[in-house]
C-alpha cells in the first residue's frame, strides 16, 4: 500500500510541475507574441495608409483593411500634381542607391583607416587619433554651410553625392544619419 501511495504523490508532484512550466511557457510565448505584435502595429500602419485613399487616416472608427483598396498608389504620385511628380519605384531607387553607395564607401574607407590605426605604427598617428575623435565630437551644423559650399563649388547640388561622399569618410553627424563611423 505505501508503494501505491508514494507513487501517486510522485505522479502529482509530477504533474504540478509540468502545469507550472507549461504556463510559464505559455505566458513566456505570449508575451513575447505580444512585444511582436507591437512592434509590428507601425509597419502595418504605413501599409495600410500605403493602399488607402487620401484622407483615410483621419478616419473613424480605424478599419483593418482599406476600403477601396489603392493599388495605383505604388506608380502614381499621393498629391498627382507636377510639385509632387510620384514615382514610388523611383523613390525606393534612390534610397537603395544612397544607401547602398553609402555604405559600401563607410564599409571600405573605414575599414582601411581603423585597420591602419589599430596595427600600423607611423608618426604622428596618435595626432591624427585625436583629430578623429576631435572631429566625431563636432556638432553637425558647424560643418553644414562649408560643406554646402564645397558641393556648390564641384557642381554637385541638386543630386544625391552630396549625400553619399561624405559618408565615405565619416563626414556625416546627423541623428537621422546612418553612415559615418559609430556613434
Amino acid at each position: 500500500m505505501s508503494a501505491v501511495t508514494e507513487l501517486t504523490q510522485r505522479v502529482s508532484v509530477h504533474h504540478r510541475f509540468s502545469l507550472r512550466r507549461s504556463l510559464a511557457v505559455v505566458g513566456r510565448y505570449g508575451g513575447l507574441l505580444a512585444a511582436a505584435v507591437l512592434t509590428l502595429l507601425p509597419l502595418y500602419y504605413v501599409l495600410y495608409l500605403a493602399f488607402s485613399k487620401a484622407g483615410k487616416e483621419f478616419s473613424f472608427p480605424p478599419h483593418v483593411i482599406p476600403h477601396p483598396l489603392k493599388v495605383s498608389n505604388l506608380w502614381n504620385s499621393y498629391y498627382g500634381t507636377i510639385e509632387y511628380p510620384g514615382n514610388l519605384f523611383h523613390y525606393y531607387g534612390n534610397s537603395v542607391m544612397y544607401a547602398g553607395l553609402a555604405t559600401l564607401g563607410c564599409l571600405i574607407t573605414q575599414s582601411i583607416v581603423g585597420y591602419a590605426f589599430a596595427r600600423l605604427r607611423f608618426p604622428g598617428r596618435n595626432l591624427l587619433f585625436g583629430l578623429t575623435v576631435a572631429m566625431l565630437m563636432m556638432p553637425f551644423v558647424v560643418t553644414l554651410i562649408p560643406r554646402f559650399l564645397l558641393f556648390k563649388n564641384l557642381h554637385l547640388t541638386d543630386s544625391l553625392w552630396p549625400l553619399i561622399i561624405p559618408c565615405w569618410f565619416g563626414g556625416t553627424r546627423t541623428a537621422s544619419s546612418s553612415c559615418g563611423s559609430s556613434s
